[in-house]
């Protein structure tokens, strides 16, 4: 209980922040527009003081130069800007109340790289060698979105606190099983693996080998408890010293939207 209202807490300071920075990021995306439609403007004058003075420099920038240096740093600011956009409406997303029956057929695809977004920091913190593999098909399941995100960034940072070294490796794969009707997200590490005896309580409540590091052994439990609201689960393969495959199964959603 208390970490659910310390959840729900971070959950509305998160909003607030979001909100907070969305404002100035909205002033930089509209002055943006503007500094670059002045510039297309001011080129005929650039030019023809550029043809009068040939050595003439701006910010250190030599003329001859220039053109292409304001049209990099213009689309840099203009991209960032976009970057910052992204951020603020995944973590709204993320952080957003979605009641359990509202849900909708989603693929995904879509919800594994929204998790990646959202973790992207700690990936790469922790492994150098990071891939995803994605089947060329789209893959739908019936479902909330949000709370699948939620089970893939579990999975994700237990792969990455795994991880001894930079050098140890983290691989997505998304999978259609069309035989069993099953979607399939893979999530393999290279790093410290999972003894035979924990592995069989790992998505028990509250159980956790992390608990020095702050693990409070709920992560995989609520996780397993998401999945069997989709009708989806677990396998887990694990050895110690060799790394750890965590499945999330799911139901493939048909045409209609069902599973």
């Amino acid at each position: 209980l208390m970490l659910a209202d310390k959840m729900k807490s971070l959950g509305i300071l998160i909003s607030g922040v979001a909100h907070e920075i969305n404002n100035p990021n909205n002033s930089i995306s509209i002055n943006i527009s503007l500094l670059k439609k002045m510039w297309e403007d001011l080129k005929p004058l650039f030019y023809s003081h550029l043809e009068k003075t040939p050595d003439f420099k701006l910010g250190n920038i030599p003329g001859s130069r220039l053109e292409k240096s304001m049209d990099d740093l213009l689309l840099g600011i203009k991209d960032g800007s976009s970057r910052i956009g992204c951020i603020i409406d995944s973590l709204k997303a993320y952080i957003r109340n979605v009641p359990a029956n509202c849900t909708e057929v989603f693929d995904i695809h879509n919800a594994v790289d929204n998790a990646i977004f959202l973790l992207k920091n700690q990936i790469v913190k922790s492994t150098s060698k990071f891939s995803v593999e994605h089947c060329d098909a789209a893959l739908p399941v019936d479902g909330v979105q949000q709370k699948i995100e939620q089970v893939i960034i579990n999975v994700l940072q237990n792969a990455c606190q795994a991880l001894t070294s930079r050098e140890e490796s983290i691989k997505i794969e998304s999978i259609a099983d069309t035989s069993t009707r099953q979607v399939l997200v893979r999530i393999s590490d290279t790093g410290c693996g999972i003894s035979t005896e924990n592995l069989n309580y790992i998505t028990d409540p509250f159980f956790t080998t992390k608990r020095e590091i702050g693990g409070t052994g709920l992560g995989l439990s609520i996780s397993s408890s998401i999945l069997e609201e989709h009708k989806g689960y677990f396998k887990f393969f694990s050895q110690p010293g060799q790394g750890t495959i965590a499945e999330i199964i799911l139901p493939l959603a048909n045409e209609n939207g069902s599973g």
